[in-house]
């Protein structure tokens, strides 16, 4: 778990989030978490969805330590996806078009086939690009800040993460991470004591 204070100011250990390399580098992310009982709202329409996803849902953003190398994995592998998702009406197009003179019902068969799969292609090219990129869970917030669950870190990246909280907290004698949501952050100092 990262603090959002953390991922906002880009206060994150320099260790590349999906190689677990050291690295300079800094991408920008954006989580957004909405609960899940949103989707019952669905069967009220199309309008109560949308507006319960639009004013339930939790923010929270800023960078993450990324290395050259893991962003253009990433960037190779949105290009792949795009063009899957191109590609595959595009062949049922023209097999529609050149099955027409041969037979009537041919393009109307490739026509819904084509449909079909290019339906199916978009949260499958969704899937496999989000299988290899950084996501986050953004956890109710509390008086102190939200907290970011991150999946598919590296785990270099993770421990480095976990020591850096355990520093901070023994630096100010607070609890040791993992912090729990709606515990304040354990690296806050106590307020100073009255001088009498």
């Amino acid at each position: 778990m990262v603090w959002d204070g953390d991922l906002y100011a880009g206060t994150l250990p320099p260790i590349c989030a999906l190689t677990g390399e050291a690295t300079s580098g800094l991408q920008p992310v954006r989580f957004r978490t909405t609960p899940s009982w949103v989707v019952l709202l669905i069967f009220l329409g199309i309008v109560p969805f949308i507006v319960a996803w639009l004013l339930t849902q939790r923010v929270a953003g800023g960078v993450v330590p990324m290395s050259p190398r893991a962003m253009r994995r990433l960037h190779d592998r949105r290009r792949r996806a795009v063009l899957v998702f191109l590609a595959v009406p595009a062949v049922f197009i023209v097999a529609g078009l050149a099955s027409a003179p041969f037979s009537a019902t041919v393009p109307t068969v490739v026509s819904v086939v084509g449909f079909i799969t290019t339906l199916a292609a978009i949260p499958a090219c969704m899937m496999w690009y989000s299988a290899a990129t950084l996501r986050g869970f953004v956890e109710e917030p509390n008086p102190w800040g939200r907290w970011v669950r991150l999946w598919n870190v590296d785990p270099t990246f993770a421990a480095a993460v976990q020591r850096m909280y355990e520093q901070r907290s023994q630096a100010f004698g607070r609890s040791p991470f993992p912090p729990t949501p709606g515990v304040p952050p354990p690296w806050r100092p106590a307020p100073p004591a009255a001088i009498s």
